[in-house]
């Protein structure tokens, strides 16, 4: 398990990388959480992207506009599916600015084991 600052966790099982989470970011944090992520996956080509996002998550647009440069980056690099479970607000108005060219499925709820199901599903299809 990577640790990233105080409260985070970034951890690669099987072919599930989870980062939980419950601070805020800006475009800086976020490509250090992404730095982590591109060691801990250099040799998978077919895993998912689980983010458990707590109630005290922040992003400035800047942070915004990162992660979804690098969320492109997971697409290349063997990413199937990224699962936010989250009930924050933050998520909500983040998945709003989505850009329409990244193909990469997002899925957001606030319910773990929908989202581990999903997970499945797609971690299943390797065509």
């Amino acid at each position: 398990m990577e640790s990233i600052n105080e409260g985070d966790s970034l951890s690669l099982q099987g072919q599930i990388l989870q980062l939980s989470t419950d601070r805020e970011f800006d475009a800086q944090e976020i490509d250090k959480i992404f730095a982590k992520v591109w060691m801990l996956i250099e040799n998978s080509n077919h895993w998912a992207f689980y983010q458990k996002i707590g109630v005290n998550f922040g992003i400035s647009t800047s942070g915004v506009d990162a992660l979804y440069e690098n969320y492109f980056k997971l697409e290349s690099r063997g990413c199937c599916v990224v699962a936010v479970e989250s009930e924050n607000l933050f998520v909500d108005i983040a998945s709003h600015k989505r850009p329409t060219a990244l193909k990469l499925p997002i899925i957001v709820s606030k319910n773990a084991d929908q989202l581990n199901e999903i997970i499945k599903q797609y971690l299943g299809n390797t065509s």
